[in-house]
């Protein structure tokens, strides 16, 4: 499985990298730094799940990307990973086309594992 990550910070990105390999070595993970960059990675090599870091201060720029990325890949699950996001900035995601989100303090192996499952 593929997953493209956008997320700028790189403690997080280490945190994702490990718990995807803990769950599968043959996980596929390729990082984007922001929207342009992720938005190439689909277009350049696909990706089988889009996962977007998500806090209270990128609202606008989260619902963007998701738009951006809902007109390349219509049924592609984004899963939002998210901290210190509001309640009304999640149902704004949702309703923008985010498929679930995962909060960073409880991300685990564990967390992602059951996520995907779940899709």
């Amino acid at each position: 499985m593929k997953f493209l990550v956008l997320e700028e910070d790189d403690l997080d990105r280490m945190i994702f990298l490990r718990s995807a390999r803990s769950i599968n070595k043959d996980h596929e993970v390729q990082f984007a730094k922001n929207e342009t960059e992720l938005i190439k990675a689909l277009r350049e090599g696909g990706g089988d799940i889009v996962f977007i870091s998500a806090n209270a201060g990128n609202e606008q720029d989260v619902l963007r990307t998701i738009h951006s990325v809902r007109i390349m890949r219509e049924k592609i699950p984004i899963i939002l990973n998210s901290i210190g996001v509001e309640n009304t900035s999640v149902v704004k995601f949702m309703k923008a086309g985010a498929t679930d989100l995962i909060s960073k303090s409880h991300f685990s192996p564990a967390v992602l594992e059951n996520t995907i499952a779940g899709l």
